[in-house]
């Protein structure tokens, strides 16, 4: 079911006003790859995937016009929701390496003068990721 989503939202990936909590796991939210919102959850849980990019690798949801996949687009949205429900937080920085804003890494990086790549990983990156 459709939830109160109207066909439209689908259409462009998802609406800016509502979440995706009331949408059905056979809801298809990428109508490009035909992916669907229980697609989504199982790569999630199952899968381990905690990223967009980790999401289109294992959906290919995102992978056609990218509407769903937007920051009004229902993929988001199911990640943020699925990964608290499990008590994870979602990913907010620049990449799965560095959980920093643009900003905040370069002002990182003055700060404490790091000069090189190696030096800004050292400091900066999430464990394990690099």
């Amino acid at each position: 079911s459709l939830g109160n989503k109207a066909p439209g939202d689908l259409f462009v990936g998802g609406d800016s006003a509502g979440g995706a909590d009331d949408l059905s796991d056979d809801s298809v939210v990428c109508l490009c790859q035909k992916v669907t919102k229980g697609q989504v959850v199982d790569a999630i849980k199952d899968e381990d995937c905690v990223t967009i990019p980790d999401i289109k690798k294992c959906t290919t949801a995102g992978n056609g016009c990218g509407g769903c996949v937007l920051s009004t687009g229902f993929i988001p949205k199911i990640l943020k929701a699925t990964l608290e429900s499990m008590g994870k937080t979602a990913f907010t920085g620049i990449s799965p390496h560095f959980p920093f804003t643009r900003a905040e890494l370069f002002e990182i990086i003055r700060v404490k003068e790091l000069k090189s790549y190696d030096e800004v990983v050292a400091e900066c990156a999430r464990a394990g990721k690099i």
